[in-house]
């Protein structure tokens, strides 16, 4: 893991910068069609939209693939502790053995 005074040692001794990207509807699209050969649906849960695009690549590839299996995109609002907080308790709720339309319901 790299930390804050890595990240700004780099930064001052590196001509190459380190960036972030958000992963394309594509990305997306491989993913869930993968996870769809294991599963009666597919919770996708996202970091707000207001700070990435990522939710809305996600949105995108989910109408590329509603005929193959069912997506529910979630925009969390959040980010760091919230959305981890959100994602294992989005575990547990997989890991019970719900249904996804059961899962939805919750």
């Amino acid at each position: 893991m790299i930390g804050f005074v890595s990240v700004i040692d780099i930064r001052h001794h590196n001509p190459i910068h380190p960036t972030t990207s958000q992963p394309t509807p594509q990305d997306f699209v491989n993913v869930y069609r993968e996870l769809s050969q294991q599963s009666d649906g597919i919770v996708s849960i996202h970091i707000s939209s207001k700070l990435s695009g990522t939710c809305n690549s996600a949105l995108q590839a989910k109408e590329l693939v509603a005929k193959e299996c069912p997506v529910e995109v979630v925009d969390s609002e959040m980010v760091s502790m919230g959305l981890g907080q959100l994602a294992i308790e989005a575990a547990a709720l997989a890991n019970s053995g719900k249904t996804y339309s059961k899962w939805l319901k919750r």
